[in-house]
């Protein structure tokens, strides 16, 4: 399986180990931006400004590659053009829990996430960025998270 660096890995010797390794990291990216759009837009709730809030999180325990990479330089200034569709991440989502099912692995977490991505999948424009998950909980609070400030009412 490859990497974003170019790294290959050679992932066991059963046929769809390197599927399942890549389908894995993709519940791990999803869950990233999932939780790190719930955390700025309840900050932006609070008056917070979202590049402040990735500042910290990035100088905490909290960092991780949305709230490092993706959100400054996707979300915030809204370009929402990371290059992965939002409706390929949820079907990444999907196939990562439907092989915990298939071998009777309880993922309740992940289980979560992945109701989460398949609501925000129906909701978006078809070819919408996974970037754009954040749209999801900036309409269920009510606030925008863009640059420097938040804007109620997007």
């Amino acid at each position: 399986m490859g990497s974003f660096d170019n790294t290959t890995f050679h992932v066991g010797r059963e046929s769809g180990q390197g599927q399942l390794a890549k389908v894995l990291n993709n519940l791990l990216s999803a869950t990233a931006v999932a939780i790190t759009s719930e955390a700025l837009v309840l900050g932006a709730t609070a008056g917070l400004e979202a590049q402040t809030l990735l500042d910290i999180f990035n100088a905490g325990s909290g960092r991780n590659t949305a709230t490092s990479a993706k959100f400054p330089t996707h979300v915030l200034p809204e370009t929402f053009a990371s290059g992965f569709r939002l409706a390929l991440m949820a079907k990444d989502v999907e196939l990562c829990l439907a092989e915990a099912r298939s071998r009777g692995h309880a993922m309740p977490v992940g289980g979560l996430v992945q109701q989460l991505w398949t609501l925000a999948a129906a909701q978006a424009e078809e070819e919408a960025d996974h970037t754009e998950f954040v749209r999801l909980a900036e309409e269920w609070a009510g606030v925008e998270v863009v640059g420097e400030v938040a804007h109620a009412g997007r």
